[in-house]
């Protein structure tokens, strides 16, 4: 069991909010859970250790949730995987068909939009060999350089921030709003800026997706699912991993009738949007704006 205090991670600041959480608004009852250890000390503990990831299923347990009793009898529900995943599918379902939905308003037809996920793919021939390959990488990401490009990306000068800092600790408002879009990828996690700085070292701005081929190609039809029409794959490493994409997962993608094995003739438009023409036409802007040579 690990406990942890409102103002744990806030240094000296937090003894006073401790202080008056739990003497002055004595919001915090007494309790004893034997053997418990602070939140501080398994950082601590943890920090000389190896991370092992674990194999995970879609029927493991992602998370025990508890409701506090403030709208009726308090309650508590087992998450897995799959639950999370479902309801990541109908919210990248429901985000697809508000985006469509208003083409209208601009005088387009909802299926002129074809939606790209920005997708990095780290494979191996087996999932632990995959694994092996996205932990040699976040080793050797650099802090400095993921942190330069997370200020080139916002113009927020990040530096002054300790890597240990956690992010919803940070007091400025731009910051934290910038970082709340990386943060999103596990909202559960206390992230400080040196997970944002790892996270972006490996994955950019995307979500990186890790296993074998046949695994690779079940998250993909996972998006797809969900209304995602094609992916922008971007690379851990150049040309490894477009080469491990090529000879594992484009294989599966081509049985299971997921990607094509020779491409059609015609203009890139005709082979994204099969069957129009190879101009733009009305009511695209771009053939409003065409006119005789």
């Amino acid at each position: 069991i690990v406990v942890t205090s409102l103002g744990e991670m806030l240094g000296v600041k937090g003894l006073v909010v401790n202080l008056v959480v739990r003497k002055l608004k004595k919001m915090v009852p007494a309790f004893d859970l034997p053997g418990a250890i602070s939140f501080k000390q398994a950082l601590a503990e943890g920090a000389g250790k190896t991370l092992t990831t674990p194999p995970l299923g879609h029927d493991d347990i992602a998370f025990l949730q508890y409701t506090g009793g403030t709208t009726g009898v308090s309650k508590g529900a087992i998450l897995t995987h799959r639950n999370i995943i479902a309801a990541l599918l109908q919210y990248r379902a429901w985000l697809k068909m508000a985006i469509k939905d208003k083409m209208g308003n601009y005088g387009r037809r909802p299926e002129d939009v074809l939606c790209f996920a920005y997708m990095k793919i780290i494979t191996g021939s087996t999932e632990a060999e995959a694994r092996a390959k996205y932990d040699e990488y976040y080793q050797q990401v650099s802090y400095e350089g993921a942190l330069a490009l997370l200020c080139g990306w916002s113009g927020i000068d990040l530096s002054k921030y300790e890597p240990d800092q956690p992010v919803e600790y940070i007091e400025t408002n731009a910051v934290r709003t910038f970082l709340h879009s990386f943060t999103l990828a596990d909202p559960t996690r206390m992230w400080t800026m040196g997970d944002i700085a790892n996270y972006v070292g490996i994955g950019g701005a995307g979500p990186v997706l890790v296993g074998a081929p046949e695994q690779i190609a079940d998250q993909l039809e996972d998006w797809i699912a969900a209304g995602v029409d094609g992916f922008n794959l971007a690379y851990a490493t150049l040309p490894g991993s477009f080469e491990d994409f090529i000879d594992g997962v484009v294989p599966v993608l081509q049985k299971r009738g997921r990607m094509q094995r020779e491409y059609r003739a015609g203009s890139l438009r005709e082979k994204l949007f099969y069957g129009r023409p190879a101009r733009a036409q009305l009511p695209h802007p771009a053939a409003k704006s065409r006119r005789p040579w």
